[in-house]
């Protein structure tokens, strides 16, 4: 394959490409920026974070009880230096609130700051606003806890609670929940769409440090789309496209939630962080040319990972991964990924070969639930709590299962539900899966032990397996605490009870059967390329050497490493067809007439090949025909469909008419906010409009032993041979 190589610049500062929105008007929510940065000074920065960042959907937060409050998580990158911060309220309270006695306050980390009466300007008069300044001295650097507390009375005959007092705030530990007290008739309500917390801020100086790797250059507590630029050699070689598409896989194993502006150059850019990944020789030859009477760039690079400041741009960095071994290069990029470099201040360390970990088991990426074992609540990020008799009590847990499996009445589900409960306490709970009731369950025995072995198991056996899903699942336990003894109320405090994180769930094996094509699959779940955490059976296909194509495959491998949240040690990056016929297939850039045989089974070609005058169904045909009148100059597509290689695997290819269109497409198309319509076998993203589509188009299949005689591949005369391109 020829390789043409074209340098794509940047020239648009990182926090210039935000700006502000306007606050009213017809706007579908998730379209909105709920997260806004601007300028405002040569060197400062306004960073607004509304309330409903993380759900723009949820515009407002009612509250019922006397005491009650809002935690929010304040995540401060290690890059800022705050000069100031405000906390913006807009509220309404129900008419019958009682001013004397009813108050609103705002706390920092446990620190008191500020609090005012509620309706300050007049009961059920409309929208109360409340401005409250913030001090920067109880801020630190990581994931800080702002709390908007309500202490509400009601008036004479409204049914509220009489009891003066401050507000309850010094809870504060269970981030972004609402403590709840006793239902009464009053009411405030919160506009989340339009309260904020608002700072001001520099930012420092970039550190010469191995910390600055994950405090500064891919920090998940950052706010706004981290920019990167990969620095390619002119000439890249396949060797390249792995090491760095390995690169983007760890750096997304680093970030997990957050997303990254890729781009990929043969320069250093000045205004973004750039990574480079080369032998020695190589990276001393590029770097030379940055040198100058301030000092020697090349001569800091003396380990094989390399923390130093950008000579364009001191408020940037570069990452440089070098070895004088393919080996020792990708030990290093591993290396990347540890916790312990946080604590280095150095600015170089050398690597050992690291021993790549042997082939991973199918069907083990740990984000999902396993069959046939007792699984912890554990593993779905619950943690031990402690439920008491006077407020609400419930535990919701969300899971993910391989969309492989399905199953009928002869499976069943088992929960059990690890407890402690006080003295004369009576624990009564409903188990709901998936929003259907699927159990109940009450222990009326009083058991207590300051012996945490002691802890017993109330199990839920023979529940129907016809509630779970392939894909995400929720379970939800509500629970009542109570006395045994009926003279005492159920609301009563001291009534409590203790449910462990090893209380779990038992999801037994159904049968093997996935029907395809599927986008949402991909877009969940990562699947099938999560069926082995290693990526063993992924490869991504790159067609051409624009430097837009190659940031679009960045991009792709990113993704995979932040859904699968395992390192991609055996995922392929080739342009080479034949290196990936027996995997699952990423295939990002334009079409060609080189890989025509690739696209047999594609519900849209956009070239011609040897069999595109198949039989098609009427309904089919009209799909077809609605979809191909589609200017496509300004859309990503994404599609998926059976290998021709081999019918176990499945092809999923993204393309644009041009490298450009593409790249932005995959930076502006593939984020959580359009994905919900990433469904069927082809979904269209208009870079114009910003509007969404997907369809159904091929015919649905059904694939069973996934992965059973793989040794076998081209041994039928159904696989497709393909012996070169």
């Amino acid at each position: 394959m020829k390789k043409l190589f074209y340098v794509m610049m940047v020239s648009v500062f990182l926090l210039q490409t935000f700006v502000s929105q306007p606050l009213y008007g017809l706007v579908d929510p998730a379209k909105e920026k709920r997260i806004v940065v601007s300028q405002v000074g040569s060197d400062r920065y306004k960073l607004r974070i509304y309330l409903n960042a993380d759900n723009p959907y949820e515009i407002s937060a009612m509250y019922v009880e006397p005491t009650s409050q809002l935690a929010v998580t304040l995540p401060i990158p290690n890059r800022f230096n705050v000069l100031d911060m405000k906390a913006h309220v807009e509220y309404t309270s129900s008419i019958n609130v009682e001013n004397d006695g009813s108050t609103i306050a705002l706390k920092l980390n446990k620190h008191y700051v500020t609090q005012s009466e509620l309706l300050e300007k007049g009961r059920g008069g409309g929208t109360t606003i409340v401005d409250y300044s913030i001090p920067t001295d109880k801020l630190f650097e990581g994931y800080n806890t702002v709390c908007i507390a309500i202490q509400q009375r009601g008036t004479k005959g409204s049914g509220g609670s009489d009891k003066a007092g401050a507000p309850s705030i010094d809870n504060c530990a269970n981030f972004g929940q609402v403590t709840t007290g006793i239902t009464t008739p009053v009411w405030t309500q919160i506009d989340t769409r339009n309260s904020y917390i608002e700072m001001t801020f520099k930012l420092k100086s970039f550190e010469e440090k191995l910390s600055s790797i994950q405090k500064y250059l891919f920090d998940s507590k950052n706010h706004v789309t981290d920019k990167i630029n990969f620095v390619f050699p002119a000439t890249p070689t396949e060797q390249d496209l792995q090491n760095y598409g390995f690169m983007a896989n760890v750096i997304g194993n680093i970030l997990k939630f957050k997303d990254i502006d890729f781009t990929v150059s043969t320069e250093l850019v000045s205004n973004r962080n750039n990574v480079i990944v080369m032998t020695k020789d190589k990276v001393t030859e590029l770097l030379k040319k940055y040198d100058d009477n301030n000092g020697s760039v090349s001569s800091k690079i003396n380990g094989n990972i390399n923390v130093v400041t950008n000579p364009k741009n001191n408020l940037k960095g570069i990452l440089v991964i070098t070895g004088d071994s393919q080996s020792i290069i990708e030990s290093a990029i591993l290396r990347v990924a540890d916790s312990d470099l946080l604590l280095m201040e150095e600015h170089s360390i050398a690597v050992g070969e690291k021993k790549t970990p042997e082939k991973s088991l199918p069907f083990s990426t740990d984000k999902f639930v396993p069959f046939d074992v007792d699984v912890p609540f554990s593993k779905m990020k619950y943690t031990t709590r402690t439920f008491s008799g006077d407020s609400t009590n419930s535990v919701t847990l969300d899971f993910l299962l391989y969309p492989i499996y399905r199953f009928d009445e002869n499976y069943s589900i088992s929960i059990g539900v690890n407890t402690l409960s006080a003295d004369n306490t009576k624990l009564m709970g409903n188990l709901f899966l998936n929003g259907n009731f699927a159990h109940q369950f009450v222990d009326t025995k009083p058991f207590y032990s300051s012996n945490a072995s002691d802890f017993k198991t109330i199990v839920g056996k023979n529940i129907s397996s016809a509630l779970i899903n392939g894909g995400k699942n929720n379970l939800r336990l509500n629970m009542s605490v109570c006395s045994r003894d009926t003279a005492v109320p159920c609301n009563s405090s001291v009534m409590n009870t203790t449910i462990k994180d090893d209380s779990y769930i038992h999801i037994p094996r159904g049968k093997m059967e996935v029907e395809y094509p599927n986008l949402k699959y991909i877009s969940d779940m990562g699947f099938p390329f999560s069926i082995y955490p290693d990526l063993q059976n992924t490869g991504i296909l790159i067609t051409d050497f624009y430097a837009e194509t190659i940031a679009s495959a960045m991009h792709i491998a990113f993704q995979l490493g932040k859904t699968v949240e395992n390192p991609g040690y055996r995922m392929i990056l080739t342009y080479d067809i034949n290196k990936v016929l027996d995997r699952d297939i990423i295939v990002i850039g334009g079409q060609i007439d080189k890989y025509a045989p690739l696209y047999e089974n594609a519900p849209i070609k956009f070239i011609k090949t040897a069999n595109s005058k198949k039989e098609i169904s009427l309904e089919r045909q009209m799909k077809l025909k609605s979809v191909e009148k589609i200017d496509f100059s300004s859309y990503l597509i994404a599609q998926t469909y059976q290998s021709p290689f081999n019918p176990r695997r499945v092809v999923f290819e993204l393309l644009a008419k041009t490298p450009k269109t593409l790249l932005k497409g995959v930076q502006e198309g593939l984020i959580t906010k359009n994905l919900g319509n990433f469904d069927g076998d082809l979904w269209l993203y208009n870079l114009d409009t910003e509007k969404t589509s997907s369809y159904s188009i091929a015919e649905k299949y059904k694939v069973r032993d996934i992965i059973e005689d793989e040794n076998v591949l081209y041994d039928d005369e159904q696989y497709k041979k393909i012996t070169e391109f």
